[in-house]
């Protein structure tokens, strides 16, 4: 049955926001939001398991099916007022469609390093929106799964998920503790690793052996990777660059990273 809510002091309505909002919130509840019509439906198709779910009546209007498939599915759906909806949005044009989903166990999961495989492992990335851009480019380029510092932001950001389209529903991803103790172990086992820094004395990735794959290193936007992590790493290697700019940021890097990396195995299979 469809609730109507109609208050913005609803029960519902604020631990909606407090999730929103709260990164700890929605750690302590295994719950995280998300906000628009593409993001809600990606995470229905992709399995994850929605709790609540709101809609204004001109999304009903619009997307009548997709209301229906979520009030089939969803344990407490809620039609709200345009005022409603605006407490609710983290955008400034909400869609008029919002939903409360369980976080993902992706223990069942893991990333698992394989040889001849590429991968991208992310220390200390600090703004969501480059999380996001970084995780949909995963995803086109088919990396095959994403390694992340503790001190990432959160991946339940509602500006990570939006950013993604959806990726991180269906990206292996996985919180490594110690980026450098990780890199040593993967390298006993022969498999490369990349850290990618602004620096021209480093190899250039247009001359790099990509060929087999490995591990691909990018560290926070105003830092860089820590001196340790760097060190931990197969190689170093850097983007050229003409101008007088020093460093891309995080995310149009790791675009040009991943696209070098894929390219290199590519490469190596024509062969």
């Amino acid at each position: 049955m469809t609730e109507r809510i109609t208050s913005r002091e609803n029960g519902r309505i604020k631990q909606y926001g407090k999730l929103r909002t709260s990164a700890k919130a929605r750690w302590e509840a295994g719950r995280f939001v998300m906000e628009g019509h593409r993001l809600c439906v990606d995470a229905l198709e992709s399995g994850v398991r929605l709790e609540s779910f709101f809609y204004t009546e001109n999304y009903f209007s619009q997307h009548e099916d997709t209301v229906r498939r979520m009030t089939e599915i969803c344990e407490n759906a809620c039609q709200i007022t345009d005022s409603v909806a605006a407490r609710l949005a983290d955008t400034k044009s909400p869609q008029g469609i919002f939903c409360i989903g369980q976080t993902l166990d992706k223990s069942k999961h893991l990333v698992t390093i394989k040889k001849n495989n590429s991968y991208l492992a992310l220390e200390e990335i600090a703004d969501p929106n480059n999380l996001g851009t970084i995780l949909r480019t995963a995803e086109a380029f088919s990396v095959d799964g994403i390694l992340l510092s503790r001190s990432c932001c959160d991946l339940y950001a509602p500006k990570v998920l939006r950013g993604s389209m959806g990726a991180f529903f269906r990206l292996k991803t996985e919180i490594v503790e110690d980026l450098a103790a990780f890199l040593e172990q993967e390298r006993e086992k022969g498999i490369p690793s990349f850290a990618a820094v602004p620096d021209r004395a480093a190899q250039s990735i247009l001359t790099a052996d990509f060929s087999e794959g490995g591990i691909m290193l990018i560290g926070n936007e105003a830092n860089g990777l820590r001196r340790e992590t760097a060190e931990a790493a197969t190689y170093k290697v850097t983007i050229p660059m003409r101008g007088g700019a020093e460093s891309l940021n995080a995310a149009v890097a790791a675009s040009i990273l991943i696209w070098q990396m894929e390219a290199g195995r590519r490469n190596s299979r024509s062969e």
